[in-house]
């Protein structure tokens, strides 16, 4: 009798440790593991250059004075025509005059809204142009400029720009097929003031080895694969602990940003307000630029400075995603800890 009562305890023993190391397990080795991630700033100026998937309709014009495709909205991404998958511009081009020469209606294949439909095209022809015509201005890919938020040079791994790249006609995220980043040189700014947003000018070449592949668009920037034999000098940058969200507070750090070519800076910033974040989100901080040379500079924040990594306590703790139209000295910041578990580097290094 008393073995039995002697077993019953040790199995009540044994589930109250199983609760205990389940507890343990899932409560604190995240939090001790996150504050050991050590990455490699960024702050380059990079050239984004994306392969969209089909076609995104940005305009309409009328042929003959009448829509060709009244079915057709700006902001539908056409994805194939009469069952043949589409992926450029020339192709679809090509495609209307062919089919408009044999007098045959279009079937498209559109995505809505995530909803993918079929839509009727009727081209027409243009005795101006001597050729049939859709009536619809449609891109195939999109080029812009950011800055490169951080490397793991272990895992061949990146992440830029702080927020998604976004169609500049229709607004829509662009879904990509394939991308790559390219080192960019700066060569100018146009000054922010309040109401106008800055910009940052740069230059860079597609014909230049990448720097890395673009393999997803997201609400937090761009992430991919980097090619550890980049020109851009970044490997002997010394690795930095990441700050946990509770470990970022209000009051001084700095900005690290490239204003001049491709070199990295740092600069004065103030940490304004910080938002207590359970769960990732784009807009965890408020900082406000008080670097009298950056100031001078550029007149704050501008666009193209997105991505920028920011350092406080010798730690990264966030990087720059928006800038306040109406007051370009201030912007928003989302934690670093986001930008790491949106590239998956917590996750890939937690499973190892």
């Amino acid at each position: 009798m008393e073995f039995r009562k002697a077993r019953q305890r040790t199995k009540q023993m044994n589930l109250i440790a199983f609760v205990m190391l389940l507890l343990f397990s899932f409560t604190v080795t995240p939090f001790v593991f996150a504050a050991s991630v050590q990455v490699i700033p960024g702050g380059q100026t990079i050239g984004i250059q994306i392969q969209s998937q089909g076609l995104l309709v940005v305009g309409k014009y009328r042929v003959n004075d009448q829509d060709a495709n009244p079915t057709v909205r700006v902001g539908d991404r056409i994805m194939s025509v009469n069952g043949s998958k589409v992926t450029n511009v020339n192709d679809f081009r090509s495609i209307v005059q062919e089919l408009g020469a044999a007098k045959k209606e279009v079937t498209l294949t559109i995505v809505r809204d995530g909803t993918q439909m079929n839509a009727t095209l009727i081209p027409q022809y243009d005795a101006s142009m001597k050729t049939y015509r859709a009536g619809l201005y449609v891109r195939d890919q999109t080029i812009g400029i950011g800055t490169l938020s951080f490397i793991v040079p272990e895992q061949h791994l990146y992440g830029a720009l702080g927020h998604p790249i976004t169609d500049p006609d229709s607004k829509s995220l662009v879904p990509i097929t394939k991308g790559l980043i390219f080192p960019a040189d700066v060569t100018g700014f146009r000054k922010g003031t309040s109401g106008i947003p800055g910009e940052k000018h740069a230059q860079w070449s597609n014909s230049q080895a990448p720097s890395g592949t673009i393999e997803r668009n997201t609400r937090f920037g761009i992430f991919g694969t980097w090619n550890n034999n980049s020109t851009l000098d970044v490997l002997k940058t010394t690795p930095m602990q990441v700050a946990l969200p509770n470990e970022v507070h209000v009051g001084d750090a700095e900005l690290l940003t490239s204003i001049h070519d491709n070199k990295v800076e740092h600069f004065k910033v103030q940490i304004i307000q910080t938002v207590p974040q359970a769960e990732p989100e784009v807009k965890s901080m408020l900082i406000k630029v008080t670097d009298e040379r950056l100031l001078t500079q550029t007149g704050g924040i501008v666009q193209g400075m997105s991505g920028s990594p920011i350092v406080q306590d010798g730690k990264l703790v966030g990087v720059l995603t928006h800038v306040l139209v109406n007051q370009p000295t201030v912007g928003f910041a989302a934690y670093m800890e986001w930008m790491l578990r949106e590239a998956g580097v917590i996750g890939k290094q937690n499973a190892a």
